[in-house]
């Protein structure tokens, strides 16, 4: 290998490191910490326009025929169950008085 592409090389090295740090430090800088929650200004959502179609749907759902329960969708709920009960908001906690 001649000095030339040594160099070659370790420029090409020097120029892909130098990119990929500026595309990291553009990630850090763009997705800064996010804004606390409680300083998030609330929108409100007019559901007038889709309260018809909604309860249509629910008298629908009614009165529609489900397909037969399987032991498919019984593991499934299972496994659910046992995942969203595990999860830290549904845990019993203990709370000592102090």
């Amino acid at each position: 290998m001649s000095f030339e592409d040594t160099i070659l090389g370790l420029a090409s090295v020097a120029v892909l490191g130098g990119y990929l740090f500026y595309r990291q430090w553009q990630r850090v800088t763009q997705n800064a910490e996010p804004a606390d929650s409680k300083d998030w200004d609330g929108k409100g959502f007019d559901a007038s326009g889709i309260a018809p179609k909604i309860d249509q749907v629910r008298k629908d759902y009614l009165a529609h025929k489900h397909a037969p329960e399987s032991h498919f969708r019984r593991g499934l709920v299972a496994f659910a169950r046992k995942a969203v009960a595990h999860l830290a908001y549904f845990q019993d906690r203990t709370h000592t008085a102090e």
